[in-house]
């Protein structure tokens, strides 16, 4: 009895020492498959690190250079085509230059400003004779020199304006000295014409000098009886 009770408590011994060897074997496994995590991990990130070089400033500087030539390359590329391209267009424009002119040319717009001022100058002709016919010396003698303005060689327009200063000259002494300055720019484009010494005479009259007016006046009837 008392040796049966030795084997059932050998028995319990041994399951004991088998049950905490069993549960150290658990532990070192569970350490094991840890640690071999642990290394995987550790030989993939040290992969990686080995794959990264480290490059040096001389390295970087290179690359920069290198980017900013192809940069400057690939806009002379482009700068060299449009410039071609404005070329070629601009000598396009040039031969179709006939082509492209408007319809209306500089010859037709002078045509029409001439027959416009050639109106003009006859509209101030006009109104400036019926004003001298009434004696109105100042709106006629501002349409004659809006006309001669107009047409600076027109010679009736001269004669009409010198006309109007000596008339006014005659009546009221004003412009005295510019009617005697038109006649005598009058007799020196026409000194052959017997008109213009009879509005010298005229004139001479107007200032009370009958001596100069009488030497006019012969001016006149010598050209008048050669003529």
């Amino acid at each position: 009895m008392g040796g049966d009770f030795g084997s059932i408590q050998a028995m319990r011994d041994a399951l004991r020492a088998n049950k905490a060897l069993l549960g150290e074997r658990i532990r070192y496994f569970e350490r094991g498959k840890q640690f071999a995590e642990i290394k995987k991990a550790y030989q993939k990130a040290k992969k990686e690190n080995s794959s990264k070089k480290v490059i040096s400033k001389e390295e970087l500087e290179e690359i920069r250079h290198r980017v900013v030539r192809i940069r400057r390359k690939d806009q002379f590329i482009k700068l060299s085509i449009f410039s071609g391209v404005l070329l070629i267009v601009g000598f396009i424009v040039y031969l179709n230059r006939d082509f492209l002119k408007p319809e209306t040319n500089h010859q037709t717009i002078v045509t029409i400003d001439s027959i416009e001022r050639r109106e003009r100058v006859l509209y101030c002709i006009e109104d400036g004779d019926r004003w001298l016919r009434k004696n109105g010396w100042h709106n006629a003698i501002f349409q004659y020199e809006e006309a001669l303005r107009l047409s600076p060689e027109n010679t009736a327009v001269k004669k009409r304006l010198a006309m109007a200063y000596t008339y006014r000259c005659r009546a009221t002494k004003v412009d005295c000295e510019k009617a005697k300055t038109s006649i005598e720019e009058l007799i020196k484009s026409e000194p052959t014409n017997p008109k213009n010494y009879e509005l010298l005479a005229s004139y001479w009259f107007g200032v009370e000098d009958s001596l100069a007016a009488t030497v006019a006046l012969g001016q006149a009837s010598s050209l008048s009886s050669s003529n």
